[in-house]
């Protein structure tokens, strides 16, 4: 309950005079909460300019001092609309700045008492106190408005340097002659299997069946190593023959290629064997079937 600055009798909030004694009372202050937050952002507007008066001054001090009594006495909604009232009518007067930066450090509102012994400083450099209670209030509450800190925008990442050398022709040369080994053992294998069935099943006459399809199956042999090869090249970018000897097909990204590309990159090395064989040992890493396809041959990193 509010308290008659005469009689000290509690009056109601509501009340314009005190029942007691009759005394005139000040208008009822907002709410502790609203006047924390207020106080400050109301007296740091542009003030409108009020009318001369050499009385303003000493009525800035007594309800400054008003304030500070209240603030003794412990009520602070008082204390806190007589400062109001105070700097209302001197914003500039740096001794109510200061009581005020002392009302809020009483209250633990660390910032505000800080922006309060601020202000007081710099009405009065020369304050006694001001200085020494801006620190203690920045020690206690932190900076009123910290930075917020800046974000460096992402980096491009590091273009990945090219380390693979062309593998040397040697290495491919030996490299295909490993793959046309197991391709022909493989299939002479397969074929030997093949004969054998036939020959047990149809008898003497099935010689002369497979000596009429040679033709036949050596272009089967054709087609399997083609197969071979681009299968190999599509799955992994490396034949048998080429992770043997320490080599692997890549494209232009540095993946190894596709099995469209393996294909046709395979059927033009096959069909154009003695072009494409002498480019190979002719020329590091990109043969003529390599540049058609847009492949190298490089070694393993």
């Amino acid at each position: 309950m509010p308290q008659c600055p005469r009689c000290k009798e509690e009056t109601p909030p509501e009340a314009t005079v005190c029942p007691h004694c009759g005394l005139a009372l000040p208008p009822s202050p907002p709410p502790l909460a609203a006047l924390l937050g207020e106080v400050l952002i109301q007296t740091e507007r542009e003030p409108s300019a009020p009318a001369p008066s050499p009385t303003a001054p000493q009525d800035a001090a007594a309800w400054s001092d008003r304030a500070v009594a209240q603030v003794e006495a412990g009520d602070l909604l008082g204390a806190f609309a007589s400062f109001q009232e105070a700097l209302n009518r001197a914003p500039n007067h740096a001794e109510t700045w200061f009581r005020l930066g002392g009302a809020y450090y009483r209250t633990s509102a660390y910032r505000h008492a800080e922006r309060a012994f601020q202000r007081a400083l710099e009405l009065a450099p020369d304050h006694p106190r001001a200085r020494f209670w801006a620190e203690e209030a920045r020690r206690r509450g932190g900076p009123v408005d910290p930075p917020a800190p800046e974000v460096a925008p992402p980096s491009p990442l590091p273009a990945k340097p090219t380390t693979d050398r062309p593998a040397h022709p040697l290495r491919r040369a030996f490299a295909l002659a490993v793959d046309l080994a197991l391709v022909t053992c493989s299939f002479c294998l397969a074929t030997a299997v093949a004969q054998a069935i036939l020959l047990a099943m149809l008898g003497p006459g099935a010689l002369d069946l497979s000596s009429a399809a040679s033709t036949a199956v050596l272009s089967i042999l054709a087609y399997f190593a083609v197969l071979y090869f681009s299968l190999s090249h599509a799955a992994a970018g490396q034949t048998p023959g080429m992770l043997f000897v320490g080599i692997r097909l890549v494209d232009r990204r540095g993946r190894p290629p596709g099995f469209l590309l393996a294909f046709l990159r395979d059927l033009c090395f096959f069909l154009l064997f003695c072009i494409t064989a002498l480019s190979a040992l002719v020329v590091p890493g990109s043969s003529l079937h390599d540049k058609l396809a847009g492949t190298h041959v490089v070694e393993n990193g």
